[in-house]
This record gives C-alpha cells, structure tokens and sequence, in this order.
C-alpha cells in the first residue's frame, strides 16, 4: 500500500547526502514513494521483499529503475525477509520526468506473478 508520496523530492534527496546528482533542469525531480508491506501469510510462514523489484513507467513508455541514492530516511534494505502478520514500512526513490503525471509505480516480480502496477496521479 503507498502510504505517502513526495513529488518533487529533490530537497529530501539532496539533504540525505551531499554528492547526490541533481536532476536535469526542466527535465527530470526526484519522487519519494513510502509503501506499507504486510504479509498476510500465517506466522509460520515467511513473505520477501525486494525493492528492486519495484519500478516506474511515466508517458514516455520507458521503465525507469530506482535513483542511486543514500541517506533518505526510512529507506528500505534492498531485501527482506519476514513473518506472517508482520509488516514492513519504508521509502523508495525514483528519478521521473517533471511535469509527468502519467507515471505510474509497478511491482515486476522476478519469478512468480504478474506485474501489478499502481497509478501515482494526486
């Protein structure tokens, strides 16, 4: 579930770390997507997160991985594994084209399921 979403970001990104790129002029802002994760398996049973599973596709129809960056707060490791009834919150940032409000955030699992993809409009 996205429980929050930061558009633009540029600010927040530059605060987590100094030697961040600053996006293109007119072109390009840093978005920040906080996500709610829970696994709705018994307590017995484990769920896995990966958060380079999550990508983004705005209007001009490329997919856009996530921004390099360090620092942000609540930013989510790489990967996780947990137990059923547990959840996970964290950040997740993309570099999206300005002014784009077609982008739309997708979880594009590497094995098993489908894509599910989750319109980002205000």
């Amino acid at each position: 579930m996205i429980t929050d979403l930061q558009r633009p970001a540029n600010d927040s990104v530059a605060q987590g770390n100094m030697f961040h790129g600053t996006p293109v002029p007119n072109a390009q802002e840093y978005m920040i997507v906080k996500l709610h994760v829970e696994c709705k398996k018994s307590t017995n049973d484990k769920c896995t997160f990966d958060r380079f599973e999550f990508k983004t596709v705005g209007a001009d129809g490329q997919v856009h991985d996530q921004a390099s960056v360090a620092g942000i707060l609540l930013e989510f490791e790489p990967y996780a594994e947990f137990f059923g009834a547990a959840s996970l919150h964290g950040n997740i940032v993309f570099l999206v084209t300005q002014g784009d409000t077609s982008v739309v955030l997708f979880h594009d699992p590497l094995i098993f399921g489908a894509p599910i993809y989750i319109s980002l409009q205000p």
